[in-house]
């Protein structure tokens, strides 16, 4: 017995070794994964692979796979960051990823596909933007669907989604008739109309944004591919129109960032190697940065003390980048990932 006791002590090891590894791999609805530290998730377009990134190093930690014939677009954090909500813009349907287990929860049913989407103060309550069937609430407390509301002048094409801190409303960029921004009040049980503001009749409305501490909220504009596009700067209090900014060689003005400390917007360009920073205090012009090693950029993260920012774009090969810079992006390090994850998915930084 004694020959065999040094081989028996080595089994409660390797089963501990066994079921680290397990925690470690694909996660689905259940199993563990990284909890304790700030990740990056990185959503695909029309894909159902999300991948895990280590901010420092950009090493993937781990693969996420939403369910069979799931195709992740936009998404949206939680204010608690305990769950990531993923639009699928070709069915009717929400994907939540827990970050505490990093695996994905579960689905909320909607009525059409989905595209952007923002969250209420407390998270209690989403509005997802639908490429032309309007906007959806939804009850994130129970996971379900509340209402469909069509937008004004047709079905529109509802992309960034935020809300107002001032009057608490819900401001919707949409790129399909119209083009305004949209202010809707939201309750529990209902999206309500208040106001549609806008300056520049024909140019589509992509994303709007409220640094944190500024009196003023942004809202990217374009005429589409050709022509320059803009940012519109407004009066969170009275919605008016503060100026007009664009950005020599910025055709496509996107997706937006805020810095956490309020200083900074970060802006992606469609179908550029190029990102804008426009200063949310002296806000007179776009300051572009290109990138000679991408195609285009898609999205940004930044960091929660402002000093790193995330940069999802694609490359030549074509596969999906990940791009880390300081504030001013001069780049510190990219990584290529393994997927083609396409240009216009999400990348979330959890702390």
């Amino acid at each position: 017995m004694k020959k065999f006791l040094p081989f028996l002590l080595l089994i409660p090891l390797a089963l501990l070794v066994f079921v680290s590894f397990l925690g470690c791999g694909t996660g689905g609805g259940g199993g563990g994964g990284p909890v304790a530290t700030p990740y990056l998730y990185v959503v695909g377009e029309s894909s159902r692979e999300v991948f895990v990134l280590n901010p420092d190093d950009l090493s993937v930690e781990k693969l996420i796979l939403l369910p069979t014939g799931g195709k992740g677009k936009w998404a949206s954090l939680s204010p608690d960051g305990k769950r990531i909500y993923v639009s699928d813009n070709s069915a009717g349907k929400v994907y939540v990823i827990n970050t505490e287990t990093a695996t994905y929860d579960k689905t909320i049913t909607t009525t059409y596909a989905n595209r952007g989407i923002g969250l209420n103060a407390d998270g209690t309550l989403a509005v997802a933007g639908q490429y032309f069937n309007g906007i959806e609430l939804l009850d994130t407390a129970n996971d379900v669907s509340v209402t469909n509301v069509t937008l004004p002048l047709g079905a529109g094409a509802a992309f960034g989604v935020a809300q107002n801190p001032v009057n608490g409303n819900m401001y919707i960029a949409n790129a399909g008739s119209g083009s305004n921004i949209y202010s809707y009040s939201i309750e529990a049980s209902s999206l309500t109309l208040v106001s549609t503001i806008g300056s520049s009749a024909g140019k589509y409305s992509f994303d709007v944004v409220f640094p944190p501490g500024s009196d003023q909220y942004f809202v990217t504009r374009t005429n589409g591919w050709s022509a320059p596009g803009s940012v519109e700067v407004y009066n969170r209090t009275t919605d008016a129109v503060v100026k007009v900014i664009g950005g020599a060689g910025s055709t496509f003005p996107y997706k937006m960032t805020a810095s956490p400390d309020g200083q900074k917007i970060y802006i992606s360009n469609s179908d550029q190697n190029r990102i804008d920073i426009v200063d949310v205090q002296n806000p007179t012009a776009m300051d572009g940065h290109t990138f000679a090693f991408i195609n285009s950029t898609a999205h940004t993260a930044v960091s929660p003390d402002s000093s790193k920012v995330y940069i999802l774009a694609d490359n030549a090969t074509p596969k999906t980048v990940v791009i880390k810079a300081d504030q001013a992006l001069n780049v510190i390090s990219s990584v290529e990932l393994p997927s083609n994850l396409g240009n216009d998915g999400a990348i979330i930084y959890v702390p």
